[in-house]
């Protein structure tokens, strides 16, 4: 009688076999098999199905290992997961309820090993402090972001990336292949400059096409696939913006294009791509880069000699842009801010806590100390993180259409003169209202929209000699309060209109800058601060003789 442990296995080199045991004891009329043929009691399979399972698998022709009858089902990678997922869709064969987006520890894992792989064992991700996460910021809603794997001390170091080894950067691009035929075949003019975050843009376009023959594959898997910010936007949502933020919106998108065309020739002529995509390449790349990159003061003399090479290549500070993998995946807050990043004395990219990060709270970085317009227009969101939703380097940039009707002319020619409301370089502008005041140029831009026409004529030609009429004060003072309630009024207007209307990054942008304003006119219940003195009153009997009127401007 056989015993429960009882094994029966098939002789595999001859006809006659016996019954062992697991332990291999002989317990009757079957021979052991040698042990390099022992398999477990859970893979026990017998000779006459190997030809059923060889035959099988040797028609799969799709990269994947698929799992197979009697043997144990392989996890399968992110990658394979994704092109097995794709492949059913192709084929409309897509289970019900599958996505072909990467889960949270996917995505973690899959950029960790690219990292390891790409380096050469330069970045150890076990040493990594932190790793992704996603975070619940509403109901229902949940977003990725970093978490910390242990409890952090200000001046730990949570993860670093060598510079020249696992980040994306000119010592990466310029050298590439795809690149240098670019610049050395292209026909274009010979006028044509391009900048590097234009060849950078080339570089992530033609990486992206190769798809897993890219050395950058696994990083490129890990960007979104595409970026919410205001470039993006419908043409309506656009228009129903504010005029400043619409001017800025509808500049950048036209300078998207000039780059776009001068890119499409360039690809073209070399060879590279014929059929480039405006928006699943170009702007896609193009987003990457603005959305996601550093700027790093690293050494690399390879750049300079590059510059006597290359005569379409226009050199300026966009070079010093980097992409660092894994840390671009840190998310921003004013408030909560708990980190920083540097580059070290070894040209590593380091992400180190500022302060105490207790285990499984989120990290933090701040991208720029910034207002809440430029994080939208940078990066297509708005910090909701900060107490009473009010940023400390909030402003509120006002247009000199705001302080005029429509029939003075001559009185917005005159603030074009004195560049009120002028767009800056960094798509800032001087009339704005920040947490201390109404600038100097927005006072101004109140008085002369105060003026008549007689008194506007009147005008000296030097604008430093001119004295506010004292009886305009209250003129002033209210044209200023009327100017921030319109703008409140509005935005009231606009966050309570239809979702076909305005964008909800835009009607979030108008809930922060409502709560500022409101707390601004709490704050400060006179805005004029720049007030002549009462002629009726001899300034000399009310202030000792040298001073003069201490003005906040």
């Amino acid at each position: 009688m056989m015993k429960d442990n009882t094994i029966p296995l098939l002789d595999q080199d001859g006809p006659s076999s016996n019954c062992v045991t697991h332990d291999g004891r002989n317990v009757g009329r079957y021979t052991i098999p040698p042990k390099n043929k022992y398999v477990p009691k859970a893979h026990l399979f017998r000779e006459k199905h190997r030809e059923t399972i060889t035959s099988t698998s040797s028609g799969n022709d799709s990269g994947i290992d698929e799992p197979k009858e009697h043997d144990p089902k392989r996890r399968l990678t992110p990658q394979e997961r994704l092109a097995k997922l794709e492949k059913q869709e192709r084929e409309h064969q897509l289970p019900k309820g599958f996505t072909k987006e990467y889960s949270c520890r996917e995505m973690d894992r899959m950029i960790r090993d690219w990292l390891r792989n790409f380096s050469g064992g330069a970045v150890n991700p076990s040493e990594f402090k932190c790793s992704l996460g996603e975070f619940e910021i509403a109901k229902d809603v949940k977003l990725r972001g970093m978490r910390a794997d242990c409890h952090l001390n200000p001046g730990d170091v949570i993860m670093k990336i060598p510079i020249l080894n696992g980040a994306l950067g000119s010592f990466v691009v310029m050298p590439d292949e795809s690149v240098s035929r670019f610049l050395n075949y292209c026909a274009v003019p010979e006028d044509t400059k391009y900048t590097f975050n234009e060849i950078y843009t080339i570089f992530l376009i033609l990486h992206k096409r190769m798809g897993r023959k890219s050395p950058w594959f696994g990083y490129i898997e890990s960007l979104p696939k595409d970026y919410d910010v205001p470039n993006t936007w419908e043409q309506q949502y656009i228009d129903n913006l504010f005029q400043r933020d619409r001017e800025i919106i509808y500049a950048e998108i036209e300078e998207i294009w000039k780059a776009y065309s001068r890119i499409r020739e360039g690809l073209s002529t070399s060879g590279l791509v014929q059929d480039l995509d405006f928006t699943n390449d170009f702007l896609w790349a193009f987003n990457t880069l603005k959305t996601r990159s550093f700027t790093c003061d690293f050494n690399d003399t390879r750049m300079h000699e590059r510059q006597k090479f290359h005569k379409f290549m226009q050199y300026d500070v966009s070079w010093k842009h980097i992409l660092c993998p894994y840390i671009d995946m840190v998310n921003h807050s004013t408030q909560f801010e708990n980190a920083d990043v540097e580059m070290d004395i070894k040209e590593n990219w380091v992400l180190f806590a500022t302060k105490h990060i207790k285990t499984g709270e989120q990290i933090f970085i701040s991208y720029d100390p910034e207002p809440s317009d430029h994080y939208l227009l940078d990066y297509g969101f708005i910090d909701l993180t900060n107490k009473g939703l009010i940023n400390p380097h909030e402003i509120v940039c006002f247009t000199v259409f705001e302080f005029t009707r429509p029939s003075q002319t001559k009185h917005r020619e005159l603030m074009k003169e004195l560049t009120i409301a002028k767009q800056l370089v960094d798509r800032g502008s001087n009339c704005y209202i920040d947490e201390y005041r109404c600038t100097y140029y927005m006072q101004l831009a109140a008085i002369i929209s105060c003026l008549s026409d007689k008194q506007l004529s009147e005008m000296p030609s030097n604008f430093d000699d001119f004295v506010t009429p004292f009886e305009l004060i209250d003129a002033i003072e209210k044209k200023l309060q009327q100017v921030v309630q319109n703008r409140i009024d509005r935005m009231v207007k606009a966050m309570s209109v239809d979702k076909e209307k305005h964008h909800d990054l835009a009607k979030t942008l108008y809930r922060v800058h409502y709560s500022f304003l409101k707390k601004f006119q709490e704050e400060h219940p006179v805005m004029f601060t720049f007030r002549p003195l009462d002629p009726s009153i001899d300034a000399s009997i009310t202030q000792p003789v040298g001073t003069t009127v201490q003005v906040l401007m």
